[in-house]
């Protein structure tokens, strides 16, 4: 008697597949928030990082001064003024180039009354100083006063000048104008 059981087939326990499941549609969601978020907070902390430095970059350095330049006009060279009286045609001492006029008039040079294109000027002088400092003391002084007076660098020293003129004259009667206000005042004659 061969009786052969016949086993019932077991029952397996349902378990939700992971592809088909509802928990497998949040796992990809919340991986997509959290990119998301990240992404946000590097762009921000990006714009956060570059306007910090250009903030730095554009703020201006420090506060600009009140005071007036003081610029320095010196006086033109001699090799200038014989260019401009000889019109556009530079003199080159030993030099073989030669120079083409190129049809353009030169135009006269203009400066002060008190300053006039020669070989040398006869100039007024108020002071000489060792400092800087000092010699734009009396330039204030003699600027209050109703002159024009610069300093000017010459050598290791500091000149204050009130003008240059062609006419020792001229010179004469500006040192005269200095005595009268109480100022000391000397001519001297450069090329």
């Amino acid at each position: 008697m061969s009786e052969q059981l016949q086993e019932a087939p077991k029952e397996v326990p349902n378990i939700p597949d992971e592809s088909s499941g509802s928990g497998s549609k949040l796992a990809p969601a919340l991986k997509n928030i959290f990119f998301a978020l990240v992404l946000f907070v590097v762009i921000v902390a990006s714009f956060m990082i570059s306007f910090s430095l250009g903030k730095k970059l554009l703020s201006p350095v420090g506060k600009l001064s009140d005071k007036p330049a003081h610029i320095e006009i010196p006086t033109p060279p001699a090799s200038l003024a014989t260019f401009v009286k000889q019109g556009s045609k530079p003199i080159l001492p030993n030099s073989k180039i030669k120079v083409k006029s190129s049809g353009v008039k030169a135009r006269k040079a203009v400066y002060p009354v008190s300053h006039s294109i020669s070989n040398g000027y006869f100039k007024v002088v108020a002071g000489t100083f060792s400092g800087k400092g000092n010699a734009s003391t009396l330039v204030n002084k003699l600027n209050n006063n109703g002159f024009s007076a610069f300093t000017k660098k010459s050598y290791s020293r500091w000149r204050v000048q009130v003008g240059a003129y062609k006419q020792k004259s001229l010179a004469q009667k500006q040192v005269n104008a200095l005595k009268q206000k109480g100022f000391n005042a000397n001519i001297i004659y450069e090329k």
